[in-house]
């Protein structure tokens, strides 16, 4: 397991800076100088390109991770008055610059006498502190620190485990008691060559302690609301401390369960609902559960459909048995068993023996748990007697893996902003990739109609590839208003679609992404975005993407009436619909080749947002322009009867770690 620790180490004092030391302290210093901060990366079981970011004019730790689709900002807050803890209002952060004493992987930052510490853990692997140092008894006993980043997950509270849970055999760590698992509210999933959500959980904040120059510890409560982490300690304990007091939460980052091991008897059946797969079918590839057993057991694992609860057909999987060292163990079938489109499934285990494998409470997460309390290890049968109770509300450390294109022409599409990966499946020597660059955001035009996005352009060529080498993709990212989309590229600069640019107030409109920064044997430009009215204070329509059929069709101006309709995408001649009248801008149309431009807006309201990939936003009319829509890039190839699978268009079946 690797964790994110925010934690206590003690300051290095008293070394003398001779030649050698300072070779030394060269050697150690793990950092890399980006100018503005520190970066570090960071190893992990599931390798997503996770660096930590320390600043260097503020304590401030950034931890990314999902190849930079989170940035997770962790600040700490100067301690300064007894009401400090209910005043999330105002913001006090270490201003310091930061410190490195010499021979020490700490960075420190005081404000009086509290010290802020961010630094590696000695000994770990993926352990960081950022520790509040009190020199002395300080005004509160409410420690605060700031989270951006923070809108998009989820905080799950984790309460001491139920007499039942415990008569089961669960055991929850003192640290999670009290703790917080933290979950994104939309990623979730693998899809194999691409970013890997796995349960969608980004990190643990497990319980604080605070710990005294004697090393006399005492536990602190932890809350998390709207932003702000607080950890109370006790009044009289700090009383009665000797100080220095460190005051340190730790957050750790790992893909397995931290409560357990936990049993789920013999012969009986647990699961995990995980909703529709994809509107077309889908075969299944494989399963993969994480065993950590203090006795030997064997499990066997299966989906069923969760309308009929009728164990599918060649899904229940041969004897796996435990690791007593925990470790993710695989089970890969031979014959695929077929997933129909849109329908519900759950995964399922069942064991000859208590399973004594990692998992999470689900505390504050909806109930997708299951059992079926009899039922027969040597040969499944299908549940009939189905519960939900407290304890098997759990979603467990299991995943399987699937994909919808087995053998034939296969299109993996990627369209989350950001990096991704492919990953060539086996047997694949060459593939055709199409990509979209983003499209430009509308301009604000202030008191009068605001100028269109240009839309991305698109380029494509046949590339030579290697069966199991996985490829870098980045999708560009639609420009919010006034401002422009990003590139969309494979392999960096194999293939380059190059985004719109944003429009600038009522008459400098965005210009499309254009042939000469695009790379491929096929190129074509977006749309250029138009200018808004101003005589009439009507907004411009967005340019249409290009796409695989030709360039894409330039925004029309504001009208004396109605904002400007959205340029069309690929070549495609239309009506330049979406404009409003007397109204918003309507949105571009999306389609799988290219997306139009968004329309303008008329009477004081905002412009429409691009279609996908990659239109042009529309302009507003005294008010705001609308974002361009990110961009695009899909991989075709050929899989002979036999071969490989798809190594995207593929989804997880997930019994999560909380």
């Amino acid at each position: 397991m690797n964790k994110w620790i925010i934690g206590a180490t003690l300051a290095l004092a008293g070394v003398t800076a001779t030649g050698g030391t300072i070779a030394a302290d060269r050697a150690q210093d793990p950092y890399i100088d980006k100018g503005t901060h520190y970066e570090l990366s960071v190893e992990s079981d599931i390798a997503q390109d996770e660096k930590v970011l320390i600043a260097k004019d503020r304590a401030a730790m950034t931890l990314t991770g999902w190849r930079g689709e989170y940035a997770i900002t962790i600040t700490p807050q100067i301690p300064t008055a007894p009401t400090f803890g209910s005043d999330r209002a105002i913001d006090r952060p270490f201003t310091t610059a930061a410190n490195r004493p010499l021979l020490s992987k700490k960075m420190e930052y005081r404000a009086g006498d509290v010290t802020a510490f961010i630094e590696p853990k000695a000994g770990t692997e993926n352990e960081f502190d950022i520790d509040f140092t009190l020199h002395s008894k300080p005004d509160t006993n409410v420690f605060t620190y700031k989270i951006e980043g923070a809108d998009d997950f989820d905080f799950f509270y984790q309460s001491a485990l139920t007499a039942e849970e415990v008569a089961e055999g669960a055991e929850r760590p003192e640290n999670v008691i009290g703790s917080y698992a933290v979950y994104h509210k939309t990623k979730a999933n693998h899809r194999i060559g691409s970013t890997n959500y796995g349960t969608g959980k980004a990190f643990h904040i497990y319980r604080p302690k605070a710990i005294d120059a004697n090393g006399a510890e005492e536990w602190c409560s932890l809350a998390y609301e709207d932003g702000t982490l607080s950890v109370e300690c006790s009044e009289k304990w700090l009383e009665t401390a000797v100080y220095p007091v460190v005051v340190d939460p730790t957050l750790g980052l790992t893909s397995v369960g931290a409560t357990g091991p936990a049993g789920a008897g013999a012969n009986i059946m647990v699961g995990t609902r995980f909703g529709t797969t994809t509107p077309s079918a889908d075969v299944l590839t494989n399963i993969n559960v994480y065993n950590d057993a203090n006795s030997a057991v064997n499990v066997k694992l299966g989906i069923i459909p969760w309308s009929t609860k009728t164990i599918l057909a060649n899904s229940v999987s041969a004897p796996i048995a435990a690791d007593l060292n925990g470790a993710w163990q695989t089970h890969t079938y031979g014959t695929q068993p077929v997933l129909e489109g849109s329908t519900e499934y759950a995964t399922m285990l069942i064991a000859d023996a208590t399973v004594s494998h990692y998992f999470y409470d689900s505390s504050g997460v909806d109930s997708t748990g299951w059992q079926d309390t009899t039922n027969s290890y040597s040969t499944p049968t299908n549940p009939t007697d189905l519960q939900n109770d407290s304890f098997f509300q759990n979603k467990y450390s299991l995943y399987a893996t699937f994909t919808n294109c087995s053998t034939g022409t296969c299109t993996d599409e990627f369209r989350i902003p950001g990096f991704n990966t492919w990953t060539a499946p086996t047997g694949i020597t060459e593939a055709i990739v199409a990509c979209w660059g983003g499209g430009g955001g509308g301009a604000d035009g202030g008191t009068s109609g605001a100028s269109s996005g240009g839309g991305g352009a698109f380029a494509s060529s046949t590339v030579s590839v290697t069966a199991g080498t996985q490829y870098t993709i980045f999708i560009g990212s639609g420009g919010a208003q006034g401002l422009g989309g990003t590139d969309s590229t494979f392999a960096t600069t194999t293939v380059v679609a190059d985004a719109g640019t944003g429009g600038t107030g009522s008459t400098a409109n965005g210009v499309g992404g254009t042939v000469a920064n695009s790379t491929g044997a096929t190129k074509f430009a977006g749309g250029d975005g138009a200018d808004g009215l101003g005589t009439e204070d009507t907004g411009a329509g967005g340019g249409g993407s290009a796409g695989p059929s030709g360039a894409g069709t330039i925004g029309q101006a504001g009208q004396t009436t109605v904002g400007g309709g959205g340029g069309n995408a690929n070549g495609v001649a239309g009506n330049q619909a979406n404009g409003g009248n007397a109204a918003s801008g309507g949105v571009g149309t999306s389609a799988s080749t290219g997306g139009n431009g968004g329309g303008g807006a008329d009477n004081g309201l905002t412009g429409g947002g691009g279609g996908g990939p990659g239109g042009g936003g529309g302009g507003g009319e005294a008010t705001g322009g609308a974002a361009g829509a990110g961009g695009q890039c899909t991989v075709t190839y050929t899989i002979a009867a036999g071969g490989g699978a798809s190594s995207l268009d593929s989804g997880i079946i997930w019994f999560s770690d909380e």
